[in-house]
């Protein structure tokens, strides 16, 4: 399939403009579909990745930085809802669902942090329930931030399986 007249590369290149006018100071981004600023950055690097921009742009490695920083001492990741008010990222305790999308991103780019890819691998075998399916206890799936609230059941075992097979094949 071809760039139709660089029409892909035009669309793309303003994509990640936007990507990039919209990341904090700190390296993260926010996210809306899933509390808050650790999806919104795996998002993100996940796309850089896709794009081939990850080696281009110190950014992107500063914002991998963030991400591997703000990860729980249990191996997982997570955050309180209380980022949406005081508009910053906040700990909070680890969830399957945002752990997944951390370990996604990490894979994605090509993460050689063994470490905290293994922690995290970790926080998932240990959080899988005994009929095999993760669950989102914390409610991390954003209907209205601030105010509602949901529980992605599917999504989250669906990203522990792919966060898992990633890391299979990213640690060989």
């Amino acid at each position: 399939m071809g760039d139709g007249g660089g029409r892909i590369a035009r669309t793309v290149g303003r994509g990640l403009r936007f990507l990039w006018k919209r990341r904090r100071e700190d390296g993260a981004w926010c996210g809306r579909w899933v509390t808050n600023y650790v999806y919104g950055t795996s998002q993100v690097l996940e796309a850089l990745a896709c794009c081939g921009e990850f080696e281009e742009d110190a950014r992107a490695e500063a914002s991998l930085r963030w991400l591997l920083s703000v990860q729980n001492a249990d191996g997982g990741w997570g955050e309180s809802r209380r980022g949406y008010e005081t508009g910053r990222f906040e700990p909070g305790p680890s969830s399957p669902l945002v752990t997944s999308a951390a370990l996604q991103a990490l894979t994605a780019v090509g993460c050689d942090r063994a470490e905290a890819l293994r922690k995290g691998t970790d926080y998932l075998l240990a959080t899988q329930k005994v009929d095999g399916l993760w669950r989102d206890d914390l409610r991390s799936g954003v209907i209205f931030p601030g105010i509602s609230y949901t529980s992605y059941e599917l999504v989250a075992s669906c990203g522990a399986v792919i966060a898992l097979c990633g890391v299979t094949r990213e640690m060989g």
